[in-house]
């Protein structure tokens, strides 16, 4: 699937740092997919720990070869998900209410649906050598999304003291 998204940079008037912006997309994903692409692009992919090499490949080369591969962009929107599951573990209180407990299930829930979806993806194209770099970013990918789901429902079981 080509979601036709291209990326430039763009310089936003109120900052001094350009941001990218992926045209085409809104015509493509639903409004939460394309919330989580954003959180992705703007949260997610923003690590301050790895080089800036690294840094390329998370913030320019997975998402433009997500916007080139069905599969890769369930697992950015997945691991988009889970991120947004543990931002959200991370500001509620000790207790978290009712809508926190609901928005965290919520986000693991999407989480879980777009990695499925992008396995059976993956399994269905690992025939075409074509596919070999989505492939192994998805590879890489689901990697980072089974850490930070390990991470998230550790500290989602000790702020609900299980």
């Amino acid at each position: 699937m080509d979601l036709a998204c291209q990326y430039r940079k763009k310089k936003d008037p109120g900052c001094s740092e350009e941001r990218l912006e992926f045209s085409g997309l809104a015509n493509t994903l639903t409004p939460t997919e394309l919330e989580l692409f954003n959180h992705y692009l703007e949260h997610t992919s923003k690590d301050p720990s790895v080089d800036s090499h690294d840094q390329y490949a998370l913030q320019i080369g997975i998402p433009t070869l997500a916007c080139q591969s069905n599969p890769l962009m369930k697992s950015v929107l997945a691991l988009a998900a889970v991120c947004k599951c543990s931002d959200l573990i991370n500001q509620t209180s000790p207790s978290p209410d009712e809508s926190d407990r609901a928005l965290v299930v919520h986000f693991l829930s999407l989480g879980h649906q777009y990695h499925s979806e992008a396995l059976r993806e993956v399994q269905a194209t690992l025939h075409d050598a074509g596919n070999y770099d989505r492939i192994l970013a998805n590879a890489a990918m689901m990697g980072m999304l089974r850490s930070a789901k390990s991470n998230a429902d550790c500290r989602l079981k000790s702020q609900l003291h299980l």
